[in-house]
């Protein structure tokens, strides 16, 4: 007897998951980590290149039948198959595209509750004392919840009395904002940019280029944004120092 191929396999794996779980809709399968493909200084064009080639001229291989399939791939893909279905998945909102960046509260809130959430009820209030001081982090945050947990984590380690101190929240927020430097100067205008159009402000389509405002968003430099429409924003922990240092170079360019 021969075993089955996978293309034959499928229906009946499929039938009997169903099965064994009634009422589900569908099977998805996540294909996860593919988001980390990563070259080196003499390699990444060429992995971008294969990337690119891989879900433009093979998507229908990466099929699989009668199976829901997700990839996480790079965010970068995203700029160089126009018309793909790639999404990628937006910070929580907590200022609105305007001039002014008028606050959106309830991306503030939202947050809150999460740091209430994770420190339960009397926890939050021994921890902190009231919810505005909480917001002190959630403010600096840029709506991304892996550096929210960066700022706490940094806070619980430097506690020794509670609830904790104004040097304890600015000491917080200080060696997380240090995470993001130093950036370089052409890195620095490019951000400013951003932050000034609220748009990627791509100069042009080249892999190179693609593969650093990629780098951006991975390391949350650059925050991507959703409410109704699509934007971008620098981090609230490096919009002043970027702001400084393309002023900088706009007087350096100034004439005497």
């Amino acid at each position: 007897i021969y075993p089955l191929s996978l293309h034959d396999a499928l229906p009946i794996y499929v039938k009997e998951l169903k099965e064994r779980h009634t009422g589900a809709a569908g099977i998805v399968f996540l294909f996860d980590n593919l988001e980390q493909l990563r070259g080196s200084a003499t390699t990444e064009q060429e992995v971008i290149g294969s990337v690119q080639t891989l879900f433009s001229t093979h998507l229908e291989r990466l099929r699989i039948p009668y199976v829901h399939v997700i990839y996480t791939v790079p965010p970068w893909l995203k700029f160089l198959l126009a018309g793909a279905n790639v999404e990628i998945l937006p910070s929580i909102v907590q200022w609105k595209n305007d001039l002014n960046r008028s606050p959106e509260g309830t991306g503030d809130d939202c947050l809150l509750n999460v740091i209430q959430g994770r420190f339960g009820g009397n926890g939050f209030l021994r921890f902190f004392g009231n919810a505005a001081r909480a917001g002190e982090f959630v403010t600096v945050c840029g709506g991304n919840l892996r550096d929210l947990i960066r700022l706490l984590r940094e806070a619980i380690i430097r506690a020794n009395i509670l609830p904790i101190t104004d040097q304890v929240i600015q000491a917080s927020i200080r060696t997380v904002r240090e995470q993001f430097l130093p950036i370089p100067t052409d890195d620095a205008l490019w951000l400013a940019r951003i932050a000034q159009r609220r748009e990627s402000a791509l100069p042009n389509a080249n892999p190179e280029t693609i593969a650093r405002f990629s780098l951006f968003l991975d390391t949350h430099l650059v925050l991507f944004l959703r409410n109704g429409n699509e934007w971008y924003d620098v981090h609230p922990l490096i919009r002043e120092h970027v702001e400084q240092i393309a002023k900088r170079e706009a007087e350096k360019g100034s004439p005497a």
